[in-house]
């Protein structure tokens, strides 16, 4: 049975080329196009991971305000006085979007890099 189904496909092909050209050319494509589109989504999620871990996000503690509200400036400046590594984050959302900004120069993830020169 498979060999009368491989006999007829190879004499299809046979009398068509062009076909089995487009088929095996149809085939190469796609599978260059899904091995492109693993390797972007493979990147996308490291770059994800390291602006995540750039950020500190999650791995230094938080200080927030009592009533959810902005810490004053000369509070910060008294930490930063102290020795405290602190670094203002302001964080806001746009529908679906949650812009985040951060002070690079002050941030504690920097400050390391820039005392080893």
């Amino acid at each position: 049975m498979i060999a009368w189904c491989l006999k007829a496909l190879l004499s299809h092909w046979w009398r068509n080329p062009v076909q089995l050209f487009a088929y095996l050319a149809g085939l190469a494509l796609a599978t260059a196009l899904w091995s492109g589109v693993q390797a972007i989504n493979s990147e996308a999620r490291a770059s994800y991971d390291a602006a995540a871990k750039t950020l500190g996000e999650g791995q230094y503690d938080l200080l927030i305000s009592k009533q959810g509200n902005r810490i004053p400036q000369d509070v910060y400046v008294l930490l930063r006085k102290s020795g405290w590594l602190v670094s203002p984050v302001i964080e806001a959302r746009i529908d679906d979007v949650r812009l985040l900004g951060i002070d690079v120069v002050t941030s504690a993830t920097a400050l390391p890099n820039l005392a080893n020169g």
